[in-house]
């Protein structure tokens, strides 16, 4: 089968799956399209059964991924609530967008590896576990 062909045969059941998985009909229809999309850059190919498969495989995971970043955003925002800034005066805001300026300046002078050690530092928080994904010494990934 064509990918046109795969489409037009499997797009609606699909989108109807994943549809009575989340309940929300736009999720469904984005969740059925990017389980086509990976259909079509891997270049899947086998019996129409074989297909079927792997594209309702695949959505239920998008399905799943998609509910556990939403648990995951609900629980964050549950335990640290966001509350709107005070608003800001001219000059803070100036002075805002000229550490901003002076910080991207910084970053943009810096290898790119560094970079990358800095945000993973950022993200994760770890340092030793920087030092053994940059093959650093513990200690080395210590000092940062």
């Amino acid at each position: 089968m064509t990918f046109d062909e795969t489409f037009d045969a499997m797009y609606e059941p699909l989108a109807r799956y994943c549809y009575r998985l989340g309940g929300d009909r736009d999720v469904a229809e984005d969740i059925a399209q990017e389980a086509m999309v990976r259909f079509f850059e891997r270049g899947i190919e086998g019996s129409e059964a074989g297909v079927r498969s792997w594209l309702f495989k695949t959505a239920t995971h998008l399905v799943r991924d998609r509910y556990r970043v939403e648990e995951n955003r609900k629980r964050l925002l549950q335990e640290t609530p966001v509350t709107p800034l005070p608003p800001s005066t001219p000059e803070q805001s100036l002075e805002v967008n000229e550490t901003r300026a002076l910080a991207r300046s910084a970053l943009n002078v810096l290898p790119e590896r560094d970079k990358e050690m800095l945000l993973w530092i950022q993200l994760q928080g770890d340092r030793r576990r920087l030092g053994r994904r940059s093959h650093l010494s513990g200690h080395a990934a210590l000092q940062g």
